[in-house]
């Protein structure tokens, strides 16, 4: 929820600096720390979901979220030309914010039961990672899956970059060359995540 409340602020905030027309150089920081809120969200996404969700169906649940959540972003990359084109910079920030209360709301609802921890901050801390970096050494399946997480984020982050300037150079900027090209890249964590859902077995 603090993640949530600060890309809320940061996106609203993105909204007002595209309006005053300030210069690339804020907007790039505001979105290096908008993503970097993201990074403290989606552990803590992640980590929730083995509190509200039976251990039999874990697996089936983490496959229909990620199938979910690349469902949301391929139809964020294929509809953010066209809506950049008709609305503008601006208003897409104000619709990005307004999701993030959407998420607020949501989350406020969620009651889990906490699991037993220590109660002081640095012994909580230590203690879910040594139980974290447990969990990975005692699990070829998770190590690898760890590892493999690692290159593949690389890689893609890479051909975004690369896919960015292309779009740039070789077409001109075109938007919605850019969209379609971009949402590409989910439709294989779409199709993954529903074959871990039917044939979860596979993945252990």
């Amino acid at each position: 929820m603090s993640a949530d409340s600060v890309r809320l602020l940061l996106a609203t905030s993105l909204a007002l600096a595209a309006v005053l027309h300030t210069p690339f150089s804020v907007l790039l920081v505001g979105v290096m720390l908008f993503e970097l809120a993201g990074v403290f969200f989606s552990p803590a996404e992640s980590a929730l979901l083995p509190l509200v969700v039976p251990a039999e169906d874990i697996v089936a649940a983490k496959g229909v979220h990620q199938s979910s959540a690349a469902t949301a972003g391929l139809a964020g990359k294929l509809l953010g030309g066209p809506l950049l084109m008709l609305l503008g910079a601006p208003q897409l920030f104000l619709v990005n914010a307004a999701s993030f209360v959407v998420s607020l709301v949501s989350l406020w609802s969620v009651k889990v039961k906490q699991p037993t921890v220590p109660r002081d901050p640095l012994i909580r801390f230590r203690y879910e990672g040594a139980m974290g970096f447990r969990t990975i050494w005692k699990s070829p399946g998770s190590s690898r899956l760890m590892w493999s997480g690692i290159l593949v984020n690389f890689g893609v982050s890479s051909l975004t970059i690369v896919l960015t300037t292309w779009v740039k150079v070789r077409n001109h900027g075109t938007v919605m060359l850019l969209s379609l090209a971009s949402g590409a890249f989910l439709i294989g964590s779409i199709i993954g995540g529903v074959g871990s859902k039917w044939s979860p077995d596979a993945f252990l």
